[in-house]
């Protein structure tokens, strides 16, 4: 499937098949199965879609056409935006970093794996919407940071305006960043973002899942500015390379840094 985006058209090559599908095929005849399979292939290539017949096709289509919507619009996001990364100007956590130099600290000293994907994607969504709404750098300290971090990735919001939470006490709806911090104090934010993320995860591992992103959150944080966006672009980088020119990275990496990454992005495609 091909889409045009302003000057440029991006092609979807695939898009994920997620497990628990696999569990909704197993109400449907195979016939039933089959015009299933055949729709959700013609609506990821954007072709004319087949006719469903029966109500049980047409709740297991839905399911993986919106799966098939929210994997495409994060590759937009990749393609059209790139991963900036970063933390926002005035952010206080940034202003007390050393220089790489200086400290010895740089991205190489933490993993590139599917829990640092998640983490720092999400983190750089994050720290942009903090930046946009102009939100006190010292409202999050890092650890809570890392929790909204944690909640975002979990409830599996395509972008952190799309995740509302409700306040139980006022029955008021906070839609961003922006509304929840003005309505409520971060430790507050945090506990109720963190419920609502839980609400929404379908699995049983909600806990351990959430204290592993938290964790890689936090260490990524503790990276001076330029090397953790270094680190958010490097994570982007490996996970998929196809959606990067290597002008682009030569932008942001030295040329023995960018050869590294591309023997990282090698591995990871050859090991999934």
């Amino acid at each position: 499937m091909k889409e045009e985006k302003g000057n440029d058209e991006i092609e979807y090559k695939y898009f994920y098949f997620n497990l628990e599908y696999g569990e909704h095929f197993k109400c449907l005849s195979d016939d039933e199965a089959g015009r299933v399979i055949k729709h959700i292939c013609a609506y990821a290539n954007g072709e004319s879609l087949p006719e469903l017949e029966t109500p049980a096709e047409k709740i297991v289509a839905n399911v993986i056409t919106q799966g098939i919507d929210r994997a495409f619009k994060k590759y937009r996001a990749k393609v059209t935006n790139g991963r900036k990364g970063g933390a926002p100007k005035g952010n206080k956590n940034a202003a007390k970093q050393k220089p790489a130099e200086e400290s010895g600290v740089t991205f190489w000293n933490l993993p590139f794996d599917d829990i640092a994907f998640e983490a720092t994607w999400k983190l750089d969504d994050i720290l942009h919407e903090i930046n946009k709404y102009n939100i006190d750098g010292g409202y999050f300290n890092s650890k809570q940071l890392a929790d909204v971090v944690a909640s975002y990735a979990l409830g599996e919001c395509d972008g952190v305006d799309e995740f509302a939470i409700c306040d139980t006490v006022t029955n008021e709806y906070y839609k961003n960043i922006k509304e929840m911090s003005l309505a409520m104090s971060a430790p507050s934010f945090c506990k109720k973002l963190k419920e609502a993320a839980f609400a929404f995860y379908e699995g049983s591992d909600f806990e351990s899942r959430f204290a592993d992103i938290k964790e890689r959150a936090i260490k990524a944080l503790e990276l001076p500015p330029e090397q953790l966006k270094k680190y958010i672009k490097a994570c982007s980088y490996i996970e998929d390379s196809s959606i990067y020119l290597d002008e682009d990275m030569l932008e942001t990496f030295t040329e023995s840094e960018f050869e590294r990454l591309k023997d990282y992005a090698e591995n990871n495609l050859n090991s999934t």
